[in-house]
């Protein structure tokens, strides 16, 4: 089984959620590494030289059959490269998976799309976001990318 987190599209409520269908939702969370979020019409995060934003969204376990529709969704290695990061939920940190943007993909639109403005973790980009501030405690720390295996 797998931890993964999302904070566009496969949030509930939203499109995507629907191939998350069969996983357990484990909890909602906020990144601890900071990211560039930009918006091409949904979120895409970015490792950048001077990132801004911690990210909250939604913790869960999945098997490798969802893991595997994940990627193909994620065009795993192209437009995102799933990366392992560290998450602050509410009990404590989980290790989980992330779908990051590359650059490379991006680059022609990283020069035009609009950065998507995030406070404490929380960002508008859909009808479905909230409008408070996130009940998780932004860490007062920085975290590295933890490096996982890679995806097959």
């Amino acid at each position: 089984m797998h931890n993964v987190f999302v904070y566009g599209t496969l949030k509930s409520g939203y499109s995507n959620n629907v191939l998350l269908k069969g996983s357990t939702f484990k909890s909602t969370g906020i990144t601890l590494r900071l990211f560039t979020v930009l918006s091409s019409g949904f979120p895409v995060a970015f490792v950048t030289e001077r990132p801004k934003h911690r990210l909250s969204g939604e913790v869960y376990q999945v098997d490798d059959k969802i893991l595997a529709q994940l990627d193909r969704l994620e065009s795993n290695g192209s437009m995102y490269k799933r990366r392992r990061v560290v998450i602050n939920t509410p009990t404590g940190t989980e290790v989980c998976w992330m779908y990051i943007g590359v650059y490379r993909h991006w680059a022609y639109s990283f020069k035009h799309m609009p950065e998507i403005s995030v406070v404490n973790g929380i960002y508008r980009w859909g009808p479905n976001e909230p409008t408070e501030q996130s009940k998780i405690e932004p860490p007062k720390r920085r975290s590295r990318i933890v490096e996982g295996p890679p995806a097959s």
